[in-house]
């Protein structure tokens, strides 16, 4: 956490990412999910491939959290109110073995979070909040109109 901002850390990142997995190593039956990802930023790189060019590419890399949604030892908790939750202690992170864990994402993946502590026990659980930069619009449905006889001219009718 950045002392200097207080409790609270903006350097999240939030994605949804397809996922293989089995039940056990024998099982030949593949299943193919959604699963939720949300890490820490630690660095962005850039790849450039062609100094002519100047084509360049970002590449985020990240610290995961481990996200358990189920069971005894779960780190993700979505509440009534629609507000996700999620343990943020130093002992949620996943394994930093490149081998079983791709630490790698392009920032079009993702977007960003912020992790507000929980008040109870601050070290564990925090609060994830999507943050939308001023450069990107959101963009809604049209709104349907809908006109009364009232609001319709004689003329046009």
């Amino acid at each position: 956490m950045d002392e200097k901002r207080g409790r609270t850390f903006d350097c999240g990142v939030q994605g949804q990412f397809i996922q293989d997995s089995r039940r056990n190593r024998h099982d030949r039956n593949i299943v193919r999910n959604i699963v939720p990802h949300y890490g820490k930023l630690e660095e962005i790189l850039v790849v450039s491939y062609d100094a002519h060019s100047k084509f360049e590419e970002y590449v985020f890399k990240c610290k995961w959290f481990k996200v358990n949604l189920a069971g005894a030892n779960y780190t993700l908790v979505q509440d009534e109110c629609g507000h996700t939750w999620l343990k943020t202690s130093a002992t949620s992170y996943q394994p930093s073995h490149w081998q079983t864990l791709e630490p790698f994402t392009f920032p079009s993946h993702v977007e960003q979070c912020f992790y507000l502590p929980y008040p109870p026990n601050p070290e564990e659980w925090s609060l994830v909040v999507t943050y939308v930069p001023r450069s990107r619009s959101i963009l809604g449905e049209k709104p349907e109109v809908v006109l009364t006889t009232s609001e319709v001219d004689d003329d046009h009718v």
